[in-house]
């Protein structure tokens, strides 16, 4: 066996079929190839009976269904890659996300909600909790239970992800969510109303009692995502210290306060975010964990942790904050509107794989590669749920076909490489082969061959080319 002469690497492949690359000894463990938290904001009537006497006998005008409250909206999304050859398959996969270095601040129309927003001072997510609202200490993660949906419905099923392929999850939302539900428990709620730091609903799921993480199941290709809830939290301002300019004269009157604003359906509820700091340790600036899904103290069961800094973000381009304007009406979801409502998306943290980490597979090798070799962060301003924010890492490879690796296992043929970026992850490859290269490239083989998309927007692919039958000699080679 041995190499034609004329191998090239940049524009076409020919492999002799018998060929294999020599394995390297590697811990089978998915690839976090991407992780996004999408910031939005919707608001909801009171729901609370004091809340809602109040607004009915007090308000101006009176009637509880005459003001909303903004929420500050959280949906953490996790895409995992196999980048080998044979299918990967787990019983669960679990994602430990630790302080978005991300902070905000809010006003209700002129008026800023916490004095410090009014001093320029941007607080983290742990801030909106009403136990940190006071504390720059506080912190906040996420641990998510990444597994199937059953046929019931239920999350639990196990993953299997085929070679080369990529998966995206979303934290589940039962079929029959509505706000209603979420609060029908009275000051005991559902999964995804994140007040209060002692329910730690963004590390366990009280729905089906799993104390590994939320539950959070994939889309397929076609399903659109279900961002109808998210976690969320109503405490924008400060139960002690809230502002006087924030309040309604008729809640001064009666001296009515408290860290949720309660807003007229016309005034206008205005947001700025920005990358910072709100690790208040000496730690990572933002961190993610690959942990293995065996045992529930996540400090015993992490298989890799991924510290990033913040000094290389890649910011929003126009402006060190973005600002968004919403007025409050047109933000509404109501307890028993069964879609997306007004619920509004504006910003973006986005962790992704660098293309020459996925062509090399560097995330489990010893030493340990840099986890800034491996990620990049990006910030992004976020204007629709009907498609995902395209963020391409900054090496992203151009022009034509790169071999990056190759190896036959049976009759199948498993080539990585390369290439020009496709948004979508919709690969547009021509694969063609021959058995005499005098006589040129003859055969097509679209018909027996699968190119994966390693992740939409990073040009990495994974032929699989079903060469059974075509003898020990035979050359391949991949077009634009």
């Amino acid at each position: 066996m041995h190499l034609p002469t004329h191998w090239r690497l940049a524009s076409w492949l020919a492999l002799l079929c018998g060929l294999s690359t020599p394995a390297i000894a590697q811990t089978r463990h998915p690839v976090i190839s991407r992780v996004e938290i999408m910031f939005s904001v919707v608001s909801h009537y009171s729901h609370i009976s004091d809340r809602v006497n109040f607004y009915n006998s007090h308000g101006v005008p009176r009637g509880n269904t005459n003001y909303a409250v903004p929420h500050l909206v959280y949906d953490p999304i996790v895409t995992l890659y196999n980048p080998y050859n044979t299918p990967l398959t787990m019983t669960r996969s679990r994602i430990k996300i630790w302080d978005p270095p991300i902070g905000f601040a809010f006003k209700k129309n002129d008026a800023h909600l916490r004095d410090d927003f009014a001093e320029d001072k941007f607080h983290g997510l742990a801030r909106f909790q009403i136990q940190g609202e006071s504390d720059p200490t506080a912190r906040k993660t996420f641990t998510l239970s990444l597994s199937e949906q059953r046929s019931t419905g239920q999350p639990g099923g196990n993953i299997t992800l085929q070679p080369g392929e990529s998966r995206t999850f979303y934290p589940w939302v039962e079929t029959n969510w509505t706000w209603g539900q979420e609060t029908a428990g009275g000051l005991t709620y559902r999964s995804f109303f994140d007040w209060s730091r002692d329910s730690d609903f963004t590390n366990r799921d009280p729905r089906t009692g799993n104390l590994f993480g939320t539950e959070t199941i994939s889309r397929g290709y076609f399903n659109y995502p279900d961002f109808r809830a998210g976690f969320q939290t109503d405490g924008l301002s400060l139960a002690s210290g809230r502002p006087q300019a924030s309040r309604y004269d008729f809640e001064i009157a009666r001296n009515w306060t408290g860290n949720w604003v309660g807003m007229k359906f016309t005034d206008i509820f205005s947001v700025r975010v920005k990358p910072m700091r709100t690790n208040p340790t000496n730690g990572a600036d933002f961190q993610v964990d690959l942990l293995k899904g065996q045992v529930q103290d996540t400090t015993r069961d992490g298989v890799k942790a991924f510290p990033m800094d913040l000094a290389n973000i890649i910011d929003h381009t126009d402006q060190s904050a973005i600002s968004r304007r919403f007025r409050v009406g047109q933000i509404l979801q109501t307890p028993t509107d069964s879609t997306i409502g007004g619920k509004s998306p504006f910003a973006s943290l986005i962790m992704i794989a660098k293309a020459s980490a996925l062509r090399g597979n560097h995330f489990y090798t010893t030493p340990a590669t840099p986890a800034s070799d491996l990620y990049e962060l990006h910030f992004a301003e976020t204007m629709d749920f009907s498609q995902d924010v395209v963020v391409s890492p900054g090496d992203i490879p151009v022009g034509g076909p790169v071999i990056t690796g190759y190896s036959r296992i049976g009759d199948k043929l498993y080539i990585d490489f390369s290439g020009q970026a496709n948004r979508f992850g919709i690969s547009n490859w021509k694969v063609r082969g021959t058995d005499s290269l005098e006589d040129g490239f003859r055969d097509d083989l679209g018909s027996v061959t699968t190119v994966m998309a390693g992740m939409s927007a990073s040009g990495i692919y994974k032929a699989i080319i079903d060469i059974s039958g075509r003898g020990d000699r035979y050359f391949v080679r991949i077009e634009e």
